[in-house]
């Protein structure tokens, strides 16, 4: 649960976030900028709005964005269950 998830994990799960990816991409410390820009980037495919929110979170060490992290954040958005 501390490690950080592989590019496999986030591919497989950004299909499954659904329509969330703002409140998801809040949940998790990314900005309203950045997450107002990755909307832009992608207007009309939710996939690839939520596979960027995911590996932008990843990217960014401010905090450790472990699995444990994002599981907490899917269960605080209600897409997810510990």
């Amino acid at each position: 649960m501390d490690c950080i998830p592989t590019d496999e994990i986030l591919d497989a799960l950004a299909p499954q976030i659904g329509q969330i990816f703002f409140q998801l991409g809040a949940e998790i410390g990314l900005s309203i900028p950045t997450l107002e820009n990755i909307q832009s980037n992608h207007p009309h495919d939710l996939a690839a709005q939520n596979s960027e929110v995911l590996f932008t979170w990843r990217k960014d060490r401010s905090v450790k964005p472990t699995i444990r992290v994002l599981v907490q954040a899917l269960v605080n958005v209600g897409r997810g269950s510990l």
